[in-house]
């Protein structure tokens, strides 16, 4: 099991960028919010792609088909602030969204910013037509079994990083280390994993439901995690009690880089929730105001846009895909970006950028 490319062929990691809804636009997909830009290890370069995100025949549902339609023992965790039946809310939860998938061969990371996806896997697999309005971000990662450890040292430090997105609660493990975790609203997790991973078979069984807390900083961590391949990918995320926003708090100083952020920063609901770009610090931070993309015509604003992405300025070659926004109150709320570091992919995203708001 690994991440699987739009001919569903493995890949070690893939991105997929769902566009807006575009209502006069030539192309059906786009016009129906279900058209999307692809791009993975072999080809790191945007593109448009031929068909929807709802004829099932696309990266997203060859990856996680091995969750659906998997007649062996698997497991699976699938966690967010916006589930499919729309359960959790606007809680002290983590603002974050995925899905862990494992078996003896190896598992996936997908990590995205779209609602109410995907749907339980008794539910079987659909796009929801909740997540089409606007645009989203998904990013997949490979992962191998024993790659680290026959420990499973490997997705303990997966759900160790998907864990530290929900602030106020935590399990002590055997080690005595306090970890986070999200809203789990869907899990399978055979007894043929206790062994290897006695943690994740906590979280099956709780499934966060435990009223617990981390008591003492650090609020955040940059975790370092190899995909199949050997690409080295940074996890960065923080605790609600960072109390500050993730990007010019946290991940420019790490980076060492002037950042590109897009986020939904502003609502009808909340116009005064925008965090502006800063230039008060050494490396600064500036929100993307409008996309245009390759190929298709393409262009608008982050207004448009619930994704949640990062490029570094000038250089360095970072791209990032995330969970958490540049508002106020999430300075409050626990999220993350997972980033690495590839010229192509992040030539790719930064040559989007039309606009971004100075200082």
């Amino acid at each position: 099991m690994q991440c699987r490319s739009q001919t569903n062929k493995p890949v070690d990691w893939f991105i997929v960028y769902k566009i807006p809804k575009l209502g006069s636009h030539t192309d059906p997909n786009f016009q129906a919010g279900t058209g999307f830009y692809y791009m993975d290890n072999n080809d790191p370069e945007l593109k448009p792609s031929d068909r929807g995100l709802d004829v099932k025949s696309d990266a997203l549902f060859h990856t996680l088909d091995q969750i659906y339609n998997n007649k062996t023992e698997i497991g699976y965790f699938m966690y967010s602030d916006h589930t499919p039946d729309n359960r959790t809310g606007a809680d002290p939860r983590g603002h974050a969204k995925g899905v862990l998938g494992f078996e003896q061969s190896g598992g996936f990371w997908m990590i995205h910013s779209a609602p109410r996806f995907p749907p339980l896997r008794s539910d079987g697999y659909k796009w929801q037509e909740k997540a089409s309005k606007n645009g989203q971000t998904f990013l997949c990662i490979s992962l191998d079994y024993g790659v680290v450890n026959r420990t499973g040292k490997q997705y303990t430090d997966v759900i160790t990083i998907v864990s530290r997105y929900h602030h106020t609660c935590s399990l002590n493990i055997s080690d005595g280390v306090p970890i986070h975790f999200p809203y789990i609203y869907d899990v399978g997790f055979p007894s043929m994993f206790n062994k290897d991973y006695p943690m994740l078979r906590r979280f099956s069984v709780d499934k966060g439901t435990r009223q617990l807390h981390v008591n003492e900083p650090p609020w955040y961590d940059v975790i370092k995690l190899p995909t199949k391949g050997g690409v080295g990918f940074l996890s960065f995320s923080k605790y609600g009690k960072f109390g500050n926003d993730l990007y010019d708090g946290l991940l420019s100083n790490k980076l060492q880089q002037d950042l590109l952020v897009q986020s939904w920063i502003e609502t009808q609901k909340t116009p005064g929730d925008k965090l502006p770009s800063n230039c008060s610090i050494q490396y600064k931070v500036y929100n993307v105001n409008t996309m245009r993309f390759p190929g298709k015509n393409i262009e608008f604003a982050t207004s448009k846009d619930h994704s949640k992405w990062v490029v570094s300025k000038d250089n360095g070659n970072w791209l990032c895909i995330g969970d958490i926004n540049r508002q106020k109150p999430q300075k409050y709320r626990a999220g993350g970006q997972v980033c690495f570091q590839n010229k192509s992919a992040w030539n790719s995203f930064k040559k989007i950028v039309k606009e971004f708001a100075a200082c």
